[in-house]
Protein backbone atom coordinates (compact mmCIF):
# COMPACT_ATOMS: atom_id res chain seq x y z
CA UNK A 1 0.00 0.00 0.00
CA UNK A 2 2.82 2.42 0.87
CA UNK A 3 4.36 2.01 -2.58
CA UNK A 4 1.04 2.62 -4.37
CA UNK A 5 0.38 5.81 -2.39
CA UNK A 6 3.92 7.03 -3.07
CA UNK A 7 3.48 6.26 -6.79
CA UNK A 8 0.22 8.23 -6.92
CA UNK A 9 1.90 11.12 -5.10
CA UNK A 10 4.84 11.19 -7.52
CA UNK A 11 2.60 10.85 -10.58
CA UNK A 12 0.39 13.75 -9.47
CA UNK A 13 3.49 15.90 -8.84
CA UNK A 14 4.99 15.00 -12.22
CA UNK A 15 1.79 15.90 -14.07
CA UNK A 16 1.36 19.19 -12.22
CA UNK A 17 4.96 20.39 -12.43
CA UNK A 18 5.45 18.97 -15.93
CA UNK A 19 2.27 20.67 -17.13
CA UNK A 20 3.39 24.03 -15.77
CA UNK A 21 6.87 23.58 -17.26
CA UNK A 22 5.40 22.65 -20.67
CA UNK A 23 3.11 25.67 -20.67
CA UNK A 24 5.89 28.09 -19.68
CA UNK A 25 8.75 26.71 -21.77
CA UNK A 26 6.91 25.47 -24.88
CA UNK A 27 3.27 26.50 -25.19
CA UNK A 28 3.43 30.21 -24.28
CA UNK A 29 6.36 31.00 -26.62
CA UNK A 30 4.67 29.06 -29.43
CA UNK A 31 1.37 30.87 -28.89
CA UNK A 32 3.10 34.24 -28.85
CA UNK A 33 4.98 33.44 -32.06
CA UNK A 34 2.25 31.66 -34.04
CA UNK A 35 -1.21 32.82 -32.93
CA UNK A 36 -2.53 36.29 -33.73
CA UNK A 37 -2.73 38.55 -30.67
CA UNK A 38 -6.52 38.88 -30.87
CA UNK A 39 -6.91 35.07 -30.56
CA UNK A 40 -4.35 34.45 -27.80
CA UNK A 41 -6.72 35.07 -24.88
CA UNK A 42 -9.29 32.64 -26.26
CA UNK A 43 -6.58 30.04 -26.76
CA UNK A 44 -5.25 30.55 -23.21
CA UNK A 45 -8.79 30.12 -21.87
CA UNK A 46 -9.23 26.88 -23.81
CA UNK A 47 -5.94 25.51 -22.49
CA UNK A 48 -6.83 26.53 -18.93
CA UNK A 49 -10.26 24.89 -19.20
CA UNK A 50 -8.65 21.63 -20.29
CA UNK A 51 -5.86 21.72 -17.68
CA UNK A 52 -8.09 22.76 -14.72
CA UNK A 53 -9.33 19.23 -13.83
CA UNK A 54 -5.75 17.94 -13.76
CA UNK A 55 -4.62 20.77 -11.49
CA UNK A 56 -7.50 20.46 -9.05
CA UNK A 57 -7.32 16.65 -8.96
CA UNK A 58 -3.54 16.84 -8.60
CA UNK A 59 -3.76 19.22 -5.65
CA UNK A 60 -6.31 16.95 -3.97
CA UNK A 61 -4.25 13.82 -4.57
CA UNK A 62 -1.05 15.49 -3.39
CA UNK A 63 -2.69 16.63 -0.16
CA UNK A 64 -4.27 13.24 0.59
CA UNK A 65 -1.24 11.14 -0.31
CA UNK A 66 1.05 13.69 1.31
CA UNK A 67 -0.63 13.26 4.70
CA UNK A 68 -0.38 9.50 4.37
CA UNK A 69 3.29 9.76 3.38
CA UNK A 70 4.04 11.95 6.42
CA UNK A 71 2.87 9.27 8.81
CA UNK A 72 4.61 6.49 6.91
CA UNK A 73 7.79 8.51 6.37
CA UNK A 74 8.32 9.55 9.97
CA UNK A 75 8.23 5.99 11.34
CA UNK A 76 11.60 4.65 12.39
CA UNK A 77 13.54 7.84 11.60
CA UNK A 78 16.65 8.49 13.64
CA UNK A 79 16.96 12.11 12.50
CA UNK A 80 13.37 13.15 13.23
CA UNK A 81 14.15 16.83 13.84
CA UNK A 82 15.99 17.21 10.51
CA UNK A 83 13.24 15.28 8.74
CA UNK A 84 10.52 17.49 10.20
CA UNK A 85 12.43 20.69 9.37
CA UNK A 86 12.75 19.69 5.71
CA UNK A 87 9.16 18.44 5.68
CA UNK A 88 7.80 21.76 6.99
CA UNK A 89 9.73 23.63 4.31
CA UNK A 90 8.39 21.23 1.64
CA UNK A 91 4.82 21.74 2.88
CA UNK A 92 5.21 25.54 2.80
CA UNK A 93 6.56 25.46 -0.77
CA UNK A 94 3.80 23.05 -1.80
CA UNK A 95 1.13 25.33 -0.29
CA UNK A 96 2.52 28.28 -2.24
CA UNK A 97 2.60 26.14 -5.38
CA UNK A 98 -1.02 25.08 -4.83
CA UNK A 99 -2.08 28.71 -4.45
CA UNK A 100 -0.33 29.74 -7.68
CA UNK A 101 -1.67 26.72 -9.58
CA UNK A 102 -5.20 27.29 -8.30
CA UNK A 103 -4.94 30.96 -9.20
CA UNK A 104 -3.90 30.09 -12.75
CA UNK A 105 -6.90 27.85 -13.42
CA UNK A 106 -9.74 29.55 -11.51
CA UNK A 107 -11.37 32.96 -11.37
CA UNK A 108 -10.90 33.39 -7.63
CA UNK A 109 -10.85 37.19 -7.06
CA UNK A 110 -8.06 37.11 -4.46
CA UNK A 111 -5.80 35.32 -6.94
CA UNK A 112 -6.43 37.65 -9.89
CA UNK A 113 -2.80 38.86 -9.83
CA UNK A 114 -1.68 35.32 -10.56
CA UNK A 115 -3.63 35.32 -13.84
CA UNK A 116 -2.59 38.84 -14.84
CA UNK A 117 0.96 37.75 -15.61
CA UNK A 118 0.65 34.12 -16.70
CA UNK A 119 4.28 33.69 -17.87
CA UNK A 120 5.65 34.94 -14.56
CA UNK A 121 3.18 32.88 -12.53
CA UNK A 122 4.00 29.74 -14.50
CA UNK A 123 7.72 30.35 -13.95
CA UNK A 124 7.06 30.75 -10.22
CA UNK A 125 5.01 27.52 -10.22
CA UNK A 126 7.83 25.64 -11.96
CA UNK A 127 10.39 27.03 -9.51
CA UNK A 128 8.26 26.07 -6.52
CA UNK A 129 7.62 22.64 -8.01
CA UNK A 130 11.32 22.00 -8.55
CA UNK A 131 11.97 23.14 -4.98
CA UNK A 132 9.35 20.72 -3.65
CA UNK A 133 10.83 17.87 -5.70
CA UNK A 134 14.35 18.62 -4.45
CA UNK A 135 13.13 18.64 -0.87
CA UNK A 136 11.32 15.34 -1.48
CA UNK A 137 14.63 13.84 -2.55
CA UNK A 138 16.27 15.24 0.57
CA UNK A 139 13.58 13.67 2.75
CA UNK A 140 14.29 10.26 1.25
CA UNK A 141 17.90 10.55 2.43
CA UNK A 142 17.17 11.60 6.04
Amino acid sequence: MDAVVQWIHLLAAAIAVGGAFFQRAVLLPAVKAEIPVEKQDAFATAVTDRFRPFVIAGIGLLILTGFYNIFVGIRGRERVVAYLAVLVLKILLAAALFAVAYGLVTDHPRLARVRENRPRSLAIAVGLGVGVLLLAGTLRRL
